[in-house]
């Protein structure tokens, strides 16, 4: 994941710098404890988010599930910008 997540990061980069970086080998010692640590230091910035409801009105069927990704955002409905995928 973290490298990944690095990936994504440099993806706009040079071809030389990405060729580098798959010659890495990325490990995280006491990942899951890192990942709670992380969970509770970012809680703060979640607080504010509100479940929300999405009814279907039309006649085209969708498909959701535990992991759903949407074009939506709440941050960007305050700030009265189109945002990016929630």
């Amino acid at each position: 994941m973290l490298k990944g997540f690095i990936h994504e990061s440099l993806k706009d980069s040079p071809e030389s710098l990405k060729d580098q970086l798959n010659q890495l080998e990325l490990e995280i010692e006491n990942g899951a404890s890192k990942a709670t640590a992380f969970c509770l230091e970012n809680f703060p910035n979640l607080i504010d988010l509100k479940a929300g409801l999405v009814l279907n009105k039309t006649e085209t069927e969708f498909i959701t599930s535990d992991h759903p990704v949407v074009f939506y955002n709440q941050l960007f409905e305050r700030l009265k910008q189109q945002g990016n995928t929630g």
